[in-house]
């Protein structure tokens, strides 16, 4: 067994390449004895092996390739990392990718790699709606039909991928809408390469578990804001908050994000000279980003996950199953997923070519 590495950053064409490398230099290491690989991929490998298997005289070389909770069409907890962090869905991962969007994007924005985890145009469209404080649909849900431009690339509303200012972050090297734009572009290319292609000896499990909470959608709510003053005037209805502009939402890249009001600072109690000033948000509207919402493996919700099977285009995939009892990183430490790997390496190998020392 042998591993390949890759830099998730950047884009996954180019650890395919990098993958296809790694291929050559071990059939070459092993000469005769080593006609065909199999390839174990987790999560976004899962995004490299399919394009690696695109390269001219690749599928040759590879007999076939196993896939564990691969985010085959995206996923929509990319977009809400980009939006708010990932303090309140993992505080401790969330110190490492960034616990506020303004941390996410300053990374995810010149990351070809990570914008392709992304929803992708194959992900069912609607995954992003706002719903008011009584549950009903504030905005028609989106995106309609290319998540690109009216989401990841849309600058008059404040729900789109990413606010313009975030691409200058603080003490480090800002980069520019165009820049953003052409790695949007990036991924979207990506994406349209893979869609449907598979390695015609696929085998596929993910997770589907209640108790590993996954986002198959992202909904914003508004609930009533706030105020230190009195009752708020005129309260702007749904369809306006759902038509706000960035710079008309106060947003610190965690959630909730603001509509009207301000922020202000609450003097200690007289009995209490030497408590610290408290900062209180006022406003018209709170839009607080939903957690988890759908079963899954904590991070690839089912929809994504279980598209192989579906998304295959001359039924490539020769066997997919759903699978609980583990979590995102961790699903190859589950005695299931070993057993299917296991049960997959031997139906590959069972049709790969022999070496030829064995003829």
């Amino acid at each position: 067994m042998h591993a390949c590495g890759y830099n998730w950053l950047d884009s996954n064409k180019q650890a395919a390449l990098r993958l296809a490398e790694r291929i050559d230099e071990l059939m070459r290491q092993y000469g005769r004895n080593c006609q065909q690989v199999i390839l174990v991929t987790h999560s976004m490998g899962g995004l490299v092996a399919r394009r690696c298997a695109q390269l001219p005289g690749m599928a040759d070389k590879i007999a076939g390739v196993v896939h564990g909770v691969m985010p085959a069409t995206g996923a929509p907890v990319a977009y809400r990392r980009c939006k708010v962090g990932m303090s309140d869905e993992d505080p401790i991962a969330g110190a490492v990718i960034g616990p506020s969007g303004q941390e996410v994007t300053a990374v995810f924005a010149q990351a070809p790699g990570a914008l392709q985890l992304l929803p992708t145009q194959d992900y069912a469209p609607g995954w992003l709606r706002l719903i008011d404080d009584q549950g009903a649909s504030a905005m028609p849900r989106q995106p309609v039909k290319d998540p690109y431009e009216e989401i990841y690339l849309r600058r008059d509303r404040w729900w789109g991928l990413l606010r313009e200012e975030w691409l200058a972050p603080k003490d480090g090297d800002p980069i520019t809408w165009k820049d953003f734009a052409d790695n949007i572009g990036s991924a979207k290319d990506f994406h349209q390469s893979i869609a449907g292609s598979y390695h015609p000896q696929t085998y596929v499990y993910y997770g589907s578990d209640d108790n590993h909470r996954s986002f198959e959608s992202i909904t914003w709510q508004m609930r009533r804001g706030s105020s230190l003053n009195g009752p708020h005037a005129s309260r702007p209805d749904a369809f306006t908050v759902s038509s706000l502009q960035m710079h008309e939402v106060r947003d610190s890249g965690r959630s909730p994000l603001y509509v009207g009001g301000r922020a202000e600072a609450v003097p200690p109690s007289r009995g209490d000279p030497d408590a610290p000033v408290r900062t209180v948000q006022t406003s018209h509207w709170e839009l607080h980003c939903q957690m988890q919402d759908g079963a899954g493996d904590g991070t690839v919700p089912v929809s994504s996950g279980s598209a192989p099977m579906k998304r295959a285009r001359y039924g490539e995939v020769r066997q997919q199953i759903k699978a609980t009892g583990f979590d995102h990183e961790a699903s190859y430490a589950s005695p299931l997923a070993q057993h299917f790997t296991l049960y997959s390496l031997i139906k590959i190998a069972a049709k790969a070519k022999r070496p030829l020392c064995a003829s």
